[in-house]
């Protein structure tokens, strides 16, 4: 940190390959290291280093967020943004933010079919308020069928009440309120 502070560059680059070499076998500390050489070079206004070391990180270590992955958005031409978004899908590393990725790339079409197909009802919980302005009766029949698939597992007397909680949601779609009462008739 004092060699960025003093804006000594070169000295801070030289001490990461060091750290890196000492650390090798932790990945965390790798993933830190390559976090902060993105930093630095970047700071230095060493452009075309700074996003090789980009990619790179964004490809080579996993990514629990889209920080990152919309600074490379930013900084590659837009013709090669395409090429680069379909192995963003297809990394290992970037395998926990399909959704995120769809949204940020206005995918909502495709994000709405996994989701159909998909039995995680976290993931339609954390789109729903997106998905629902433009697929409402879709968002509404999948969490129809989520709920029912919920209370039919359900066991204690708390996940029923919360099934019926969450069957209120249902109140603001078109037809809501038919739709949950004739599913509260079917459970009983």
């Amino acid at each position: 940190n004092g060699l960025e502070a003093e804006s000594r560059w070169q000295e801070a680059l030289e001490l990461l390959r060091e750290c890196e070499k000492l650390d090798a076998d932790d990945r965390y500390l790798l993933s830190e290291y390559s976090a902060r050489r993105i930093r630095i070079l970047k700071q230095s206004g060493q452009e075309e280093a700074w996003l090789g070391a980009l990619k790179q990180h964004v490809f080579g270590f996993p990514q629990r967020e889209m920080t990152y992955i919309s600074e490379l958005k930013e900084a590659v031409p837009a013709d090669q943004w395409p090429e680069l978004l379909q192995q963003l899908f297809q990394n290992e590393n970037t395998k926990g933010l399909p959704r995120e990725l769809q949204l940020s790339e206005g995918m909502l079409d495709e994000m709405m079919e996994e989701l159909e197909k998909s039995r995680n009802p976290y993931e339609l919980g954390k789109y729903e308020k997106v998905l629902r302005k433009v697929y409402p009766e879709r968002v509404r029949d999948l969490m129809l069928k989520q709920l029912d698939c919920q209370m039919r597992q359900a066991s204690e007397r708390s996940a029923y009440a919360k099934t019926v909680q969450d069957l209120k949601r249902l109140y603001g779609y078109p037809e809501g309120r038919k739709k949950a009462a004739e599913l509260a008739a079917a459970w009983r």
